[in-house]
């Protein structure tokens, strides 16, 4: 963005003049993720990596304090993070070690084992959308990972229940698309957009009592 935008100019006059470059390329990573979409149509999962860093949070009423979060800026973070199914921070495990007495400080004790925090809270960005509900750590592993989303089948189960939204013909059309013969063979990914789908379509649908007066 620095070079095609501003000539490579990295001072006030240029990527950092009253956060311009940021701005532009918050724009830029506007335009980039309709791209992701079009990968995760094809069945692919878009996995996005960021170093840790640490915010600042403006809290007016108990006062401002620090939450670990993606070391990129904010305008371009909280486009990843609507955009996002789920949001981990990789971790060392570890417990704190209470003080001896009630006026001293508690001592973090570490361990080498490397742990993914899926749960969020005020102190770090990290959490899941329905449907891809996750324990509070896991191993930092893919397969540990991607054995916690095969145990959910609340996407399976939503798909089912609106299933009958369809007709007939559009039920052989979805199966298609979907390239299988039995929804719980289907890709997950493909089940969360044909979840969106029939979301939109129950929205779409007139109230019972309507229906049966206008019939």
């Amino acid at each position: 963005m620095c070079a095609t935008k501003f000539s490579g100019d990295w001072g006030p006059k240029g990527f950092s003049a009253f956060g311009q470059g940021w701005a532009a390329t918050s724009e830029e990573m506007r335009r980039l993720i309709p791209l992701f979409d079009a990968c995760r149509a094809r069945g692919m999962i878009v996995l996005l990596l960021a170093h840790a860093g640490v915010q600042n949070v403006r809290n007016p009423i108990e006062g401002d304090f620090t939450k670990h979060a993606p070391d990129v800026d904010r305008r371009v973070w909280a486009r990843f993070a609507a955009w996002s199914d789920v949001i981990m921070r990789a971790d060392f495990e570890y417990f704190v070690k209470k003080a001896d007495n009630p006026l001293g400080k508690g001592q973090a004790v570490g361990t080498s084992t490397r742990i993914l925090r899926c749960s969020g809270s005020a102190a770090e960005d990290a959490g899941t959308r329905v449907g891809f509900d996750l324990p509070e750590t896991l191993p930092l592993s893919w397969k540990a990972f991607a054995d916690a989303l095969g145990q959910d089948t609340s996407t399976l189960d939503a798909v089912q229940g609106l299933w009958d939204l369809l007709t007939k013909d559009q039920q052989t059309k979805t199966m298609a698309w979907l390239g299988v013969k039995d929804l719980s063979e289907a890709k997950s990914s493909k089940l969360r957009e044909l979840l969106n789908r029939l979301r939109r379509l129950e929205t779409q649908q007139p109230p019972k009592e309507a229906s049966n007066a206008a019939a």
